[in-house]
């Protein structure tokens, strides 16, 4: 049934997460801490900071494909300040690219591993945020010209190589939070950075600690 939650759908270890009021108990899924319901469906798994540790990403959350617009695994990435941090490890499952009703996608201050999958930077069209900063992933950093509704983009600390691709920014109107520092990006800033009409909403852009050059406008 599309938007009903069970056991197998999300990570396990369960009795060593920190609140687990009512899981997999009789009573409704949508009365388990962390999940919000429209009715019956799923619409929302805030587990952040939960201490999720030992597990992965399960591929079964495509089951909320038709329902799911918040799905929160993260932590802070800061254990002084985060007394309760998921540990999730492997890799982003190719599912995730499917929930294609998200607009907030969480997994920050993990331990996941891999590149971003291609569905999640050209499927999630109604992505606002994304956060995947603090953990290990690797690879190249994929085009996110397709989230033209995107509004913040954390990718930071990770091993992420290769180059922004600044052109594909311009569909992408109301970014204000570019996270990006401490990885291995080269590149060049662009020169039409700064200029109005594009990125005019920016905020913050954090670039630190890779191997970009070029000046600031």
């Amino acid at each position: 049934e599309h938007g009903v939650i069970d056991g197998d759908m999300l990570p396990q270890n369960l009795v060593r997460w920190d609140k687990t009021s009512n899981w997999l108990s009789s009573l409704d899924h949508c009365t388990w801490y962390g999940i919000v319901c429209d009715g019956e469906d799923v619409v929302e798994i805030n587990l952040g900071s939960n201490n999720i540790v030992g597990s992965t990403i399960p591929q079964e959350l495509v089951a909320f494909k038709d329902t799911l617009t918040v799905l929160d695994l993260g932590s802070s990435g800061d254990d002084a300040v985060d007394n309760n941090p998921n540990k999730l490890g492997g890799t982003i499952p190719a599912a995730i690219g499917k929930l294609e009703l998200l607009s907030r996608l969480v997994l920050d201050g993990n331990e996941i591993e891999g590149s971003i999958p291609t569905g999640v930077a050209n499927n999630l069209l109604n992505l606002q945020e994304l956060r995947l900063g603090n953990n290990r992933m690797s690879g190249p950093v994929p085009s996110f010209g397709a989230l033209t509704s995107l509004k913040t983009l954390d990718l930071q600390a990770n091993q992420l190589a290769g180059s922004l691709d600044w052109g594909d920014f311009v569909s992408v109107p109301d970014l204000s939070h570019i996270h990006c520092g401490n990885n291995r990006i080269t590149g060049v800033l662009p020169p039409q950075l700064g200029f109005l009409g594009f990125l005019s909403k920016l905020e913050v852009l954090d670039l630190s600690s890779n191997s970009i050059s070029g000046t600031l406008p």
